[in-house]
């Protein structure tokens, strides 16, 4: 349970007066970056905040979003929580790391305000004096407010001013203020008060317009506070309902669930509550008492009694809010409760609270508890995600020193803890040292399952994938938490995919992320990833890798995101992709810190050997390997589920291997790849291609599992030498790689002979490279350069030859008949075919006009009756990287970069030129492709504007919004960004103007306005 009111305003129980001229000042949050309101209790503020949050509702200048500070909003990452939930922002990927960066969480906020452009965005906080001045809180709000987007507005509301440097925003006349000068009621309010509460209007003299003091005062009669609460308010109630509201000012608000666990007997509390004044409630049922009078009824109950109220409170909050209870408990000094409470809420599958808000609430127990067993629980679970070392140490000592005390349920959340630290660090040891404990803890029903997963996590980081299953399948589903489904359908997928049982992996961890929370989901998908790669899903499998790493980057966690990469990194470094296996290993290095686990050091490792083998350099990639298994045996320890996915690779390039992965049992999966492994040693060591001539369909299917891609070639060349039919074809479909692999091949003295001939013949049939790359630009006329140079080809002047290009470009290629039929669609069959085949060649003359006669066409391949157009890294197409940027802009948008984003959609709109395909005109097969380009230019045209404009550049924006109106005169989008550009600039003459031409244009077209666009008609009024 939050704190109440902490994402949305309180609501008044009673009639507000309605303050016109309050709300009018605070319409002008809108037009101002920064508002504060500077009050004591009492005058309204909040109140005065929900009735402006209403009425924008009915009439929105932008998006209002609430939060209510309290007690830890001085710590910068639980306030920045609260920020971030409050604009509906993920920063999970900040939040989780060890030490927070103030300054770079108000940025990554503020870019959560620019991203929403051109909507408005206001956040609005209330009781800001929580925050403190001196906090590391008031440095996040600081730089929240120095990098303000221009959409984006704050509202401070406190007793005192906010802890930040705003002189030079006021000098500037950016801050609107309101103080209790202005909230105080004037004669005409308090006329209008008393006329609501239907009392003498005299009767609210010698208040000072208090707010609060009027309605205490119109409430009975009384000159005090305490007079009133005392002889008026208290005494009107029976003595049950006065002690159900002192209960209530105790426990700092409450709800019917909270009042049945401290209260003896039946009590509703809502119809107490909604007699008294000044008594605010959420949607969700909790009462809260305002502080003017809070602390006098807290008064009302004796000492021992409010101890115990807060002691009951404390024990009832502890499943919804951890934070509250141990307030509570700590207040009561109730100290064997808060040390019950943290063993109960310490449990594994129960925990909600971040690692970094157990250390805050470490930080706060006292001193007695904070040395006890239940504190070293604490302290050791928010150590989990920073030092694993120190937090096994104190979950070991707290294990302990509940064992000897006979606590037996603090002994199963050490216990717990315990054994994730042990499968985190493949500590087997650590699993037999917790073994010890097990006897005792069978006899608690709670733990049936914990032991059953402790068995099955034991034999994981053994590397005994059948003792997984058979732990697993003595489970009983009934004693597992929810907490636990996602764990176990994992470790269950991760079994099944050592046995060689791909399918069955896939389906289990399919269930695993679908199950696991937002901070496992990335961790769990890198087994989703291997089990796409393992079923030949290679397609798929690459998805589900981008998808990882995103999840991964809004996990947070340093250590699963440096596997994540390091797991890139080596796919890519087989494929010899280096420039992207490189940047991967860089982004691995760099989130894998000083001292990385060793799961982890092993994936650094075989990343670097990928990358090695990617190169051809055969002996480093040896080197690293050795490196990484040490003195152990490849199917020792949980290692060998990766030694797994490499069998081929150790295979070959250590022959110590060789045994081990023989004695072995492997998995049906795994047989192809130990078929390869042995073709290439009888290959490389023997000179003996039957073995690569005999291998079968499935091995070949494996082969872009577990090879890399020069040795695939190797294979397929020496297969082929062997006499199988589809080899040839295996070495062709490798790309750039497959010509420096044939030539190696056909430079090695050790070559056997038929295979030699194959290289040299193989090669032969391999297109030649192009003597220099090609850009070819379609985003406005038809533009074809080599090395730099325009071409000035004759064939290249001819408009079908440019035709046929383009068609290749746009489709990606299509049967003969297809393209001739799109390219002349007035002739008949033949006639089409017979000027396509001289346009054909015509075109490959300009594409490649050094290529020897009879030569298979490097950009144009022809695959039976199909053409297809190929890059292979030769040909540039502005086009094509004018998609790849917009996607990688929206992508950087998605994971909170908008600055990011911003660049690329910059560089994409450059690329421009006009409309796509210009030089087709309007031919069938072209308008289709153009009008798609057309779409996402104007729409990547508006987002950049929108971005610029709330960046502060509302030139730019202009220039933005007249190429997206150049390119589609109707966009409403475009129009309303000329609007607000115009606004910005400050002349509203203009503005006017060009909204005029946009509801014209909306009335021609009969459709009313959008949201937006009636947002920034209000903005004109």
């Amino acid at each position: 349970m939050s704190r109440p009111y902490r994402y949305a305003p309180p609501r008044p129980s009673r009639p507000l007066v309605r303050r016109s001229d309050l709300l009018r000042q605070l319409q002008r949050r809108w037009d101002h970056p920064v508002t504060v309101i500077v009050a004591g209790a009492g005058f309204g503020k909040s109140s005065l905040l929900a009735q402006a949050l209403d009425e924008n509702a009915l009439a929105p200048r932008g998006d209002d979003c609430w939060l209510g500070c309290g007690p830890g909003d001085e710590v910068a990452a639980h306030l920045a929580a609260g920020m971030a939930t409050a604009l509906g922002a993920d920063l999970h990927r900040q939040l989780e790391r060890s030490e927070v960066d103030a300054v770079e969480l108000g940025s990554a906020l503020a870019d959560e305000m620019w991203q929403r452009s051109p909507r408005q965005v206001c956040l609005v906080l209330d009781d800001v004096h929580e925050i403190g001045t001196r906090s590391d809180a008031a440095a996040l709000l600081q730089a929240v407010v120095d990098a303000l987007p221009a959409n984006g507005h704050l509202v401070m509301s406190g007793r005192v001013e906010p802890p930040l440097a705003l002189a030079r925003l006021t000098a500037q006349g950016a801050v609107a203020r309101l103080g209790e000068h202005e909230l105080s009621f004037g004669d005409d309010e308090l006329a209008a008060f008393a006329a609501l509460r239907d009392f003498p209007v005299e009767r609210l003299s010698g208040l000072g317009g208090w707010p609060a003091l009027a309605e205490l005062r119109a409430a009975a009669v009384g000159a005090g506070v305490d007079d009133f609460l005392t002889e008026e308010v208290l005494s009107a109630l029976s003595e049950p309902d006065r002690r159900l509201a002192a209960t209530v000012a105790t426990l700092g608000g409450a709800d019917q669930a909270l009042i049945d666990a401290v209260v003896d007997g039946s009590t509703a509390i809502e119809p107490v509550m909604s007699r008294l004044p000044l008594v605010s409630s959420d949607t969700h049922g909790w009462f809260a008492i305002h502080p003017v009078w809070a602390d006098r009824l807290t008064g009302e109950l004796p000492a021992d009694e409010r101890r115990q109220v807060q002691q009951r409170g404390g024990v009832a909050l502890a499943r919804r809010d951890l934070h509250q209870a141990v307030d509570l408990l700590i207040t009561a000094g109730a100290d064997d409760d808060l040390r019950a409470v943290l063993r109960s809420e310490c449990r594994a599958q129960d925990l909600t609270a971040s690692a970094e808000g157990l250390g805050r609430l470490h930080a706060r127990l006292p001193e007695a508890v904070r040395v006890s067993p239940e504190g070293e629980l604490v302290a050791g679970i928010a150590l989990e995600a920073s030092d694993l070392e120190r937090a096994t140490e104190l979950l070991s000592s707290a294990a302990r020193r509940f064992a000897q005390a006979d606590d037996d349920a603090g002994l199963l959340a050490a216990v717990e803890h315990l054994a994730l630290c042990a499968h985190w660090r493949e500590d087997v040891d650590l699993f037999t040292d917790l073994g010890r404990y097990a006897e005792r803890l069978s006899a608690l029903p709670e733990a049936k399952g914990l032991l059953a997963i402790g068995e099955a996590l034991t034999a994981d980081t053994q590397g005994d994938a059948r003792a997984v299953l058979a732990a697993l399948d003595a489970l009983d589903p009934a004693d597992l938490a929810p907490y636990w489904r996602a764990p176990v359908a994992w470790l269950r997928a991760s079994a099944e995919l050592a046995l060689g049982f791909p399918e069955a992996a896939r389906r289990n961890v399919e269930v695993a992320v679908a199950a696991a929370g937002p901070v496992l989901r990335g961790a769990l998908s890198m087994l989703l990833v291997n089990a796409l790669s393992h079923c030949g899903d290679l397609a798929a499998a690459d998805e589900a890798l981008d998808r990882m790493l995103d999840e991964l980057a809004r996990s947070g966690n340093d250590h699963t995101r440096a596997l994540g990469h390091a797991m890139a990194a080596s796919r890519h470094g087989l494929a010899a992709r280096l420039d992207q296996a490189e940047h991967h290993l860089a982004r691995a290095r760099g989130h894998a810190g000083p001292a990385p686990r060793p799961a982890l050091v092993a994936s650094l490792r075989a990343a670097e050997a990928a990358i090695a083998l990617g190169r051809g350099d055969e002996d480093e990639a040896a080197r690293l390997f050795a490196s990484q298994i040490g003195d152990r045996t490849v199917t020792e320890g949980r290692q060998r589920y990766g030694h797994l996915r490499r069998l081929p690779v150790l295979y070959v390039l250590l022959p110590r291997t060789r045994e081990q992965f023989l004695a072995d049992d492997l998995g049906p999966r795994y047989l192809p790849a130990l078929d390869l492994a042995e073709a290439l040693v009888a290959l490389r060591e023997h000179g003996d291609v039957a073995p690569a001539a005999a291998l079968d369909a499935e091995a070949w299917a494996a082969a872009p599992v577990f090879l890399p891609t020069a040795w695939t070639v190797e294979l397929a060349t020496a297969a082929a030498a062997g006499g199988h039919d589809g080899a040839p074809g295996l070495v062709t479909d490798a790309g750039p790689v497959a010509r420096a692999t044939l030539r190696r091949i056909a430079d090695r003295s050790v070559t056997p002979k038929p295979m030699l001939t194959w290289a040299r013949t193989l090669l032969d049939a391999l297109p030649p490279e192009p003597s220099a790359p090609l850009e070819l630009g379609v985003l406005g006329p038809t533009t074809l350069r080599r090395a730099g140079r325009g071409v000035d080809h004759p064939h290249w002047r001819r408009e079908r030859v440019r035709a046929l290009l383009l068609v290749l470009m746009a489709r990606g290629g299509g049967t003969r008949e297809e393209l001739a039929g799109a390219l002349w669609p007035d002739l008949d069959t033949s006639g089409a075919l017979r000027n396509l085949r001289v346009t054909l060649s015509y075109l490959l003359a300009v594409l490649e006009p050094d290529r020897p006669e009879g030569a298979p066409s490097f950009f144009v391949r022809s695959e039976g009756t199909t053409l297809r157009l190929r890059s292979q890294g030769w040909l540039d197409v502005d086009a094509w990287t004018f998609e790849e940027l917009l996607d990688r802009a929206a992508d950087s948008e998605r994971l909170g970069e908008p600055s990011a984003g911003l660049d690329m959609y910059r560089r994409a709109l450059r690329l421009y030129r006009g409309p796509y395909l210009a030089d087709a005109g309007y031919e069938e097969w072209a308008l289709p492709h153009r009008d798609r380009l057309t779409a996402r230019f104007v729409a990547a045209a508006l987002r950049a504007g929108e971005l610029t404009l709330a960046g502060g550049d509302p030139d730019e924006a202009l220039r933005l919004a007249a190429r997206a109106l150049e390119a589609e005169p109707w966009s409403e989008g475009a129009h309303r960004l000329t609007v607000a550009a115009h606004l910005a600039r400050g002349d509203r003459a203009a503005a006017r103007r060009a909204m005029d031409t946009c509801m014209q244009q909306l009335d021609d077209l009969g459709v009313p306005p959008t949201e937006d666009t009636e947002i920034v008609l209000r903005a004109i009024a």
